[in-house]
């Protein structure tokens, strides 16, 4: 007699893990507005001409919603004129904000998609 196994076999992994918030199919030099499941805040997704970055939008001055220029690859306040530089962790180019926007941790997966978390 022989023995019979009653072990499954593995689940296939999924493609990825977190929540959706764009594809790679996102243009270069677009930003994407969605809400960062981890904390509630409104975020962006930007695709620069080399990679995908997301940053919360509320400007570190006084939280007045920041918008991605595509002529200078910056986010900028209309408020008070802060600049945020998308490319190297959201620090500040000018004030009046001090403090970089906060990151948003993101991964760029096989099948297309990108996700937090």
């Amino acid at each position: 007699v022989q023995p019979t196994s009653t072990s499954q076999p593995p689940s296939p992994t999924p493609p990825h893990t977190g929540v959706i918030i764009g594809y790679t199919s996102q243009s270069i030099n677009t930003a994407n507005d969605f809400i960062n499941p981890a904390d509630g805040s409104a975020s962006t997704l930007i695709h620069l001409p080399n990679n995908f970055v997301a940053y919360e939008t509320a400007c570190t001055h006084q939280g007045v919603p920041v918008h991605y220029n595509p002529g200078t690859h910056k986010l900028v306040c209309p408020k008070h004129g802060a600049i945020f530089d998308p490319a190297n962790a959201g620090r500040v180019l000018q004030g009046p904000a001090r403090r970089a926007l906060p990151s948003v941790a993101i991964r760029v997966n096989g099948d297309g998609t990108i996700t937090t978390g």
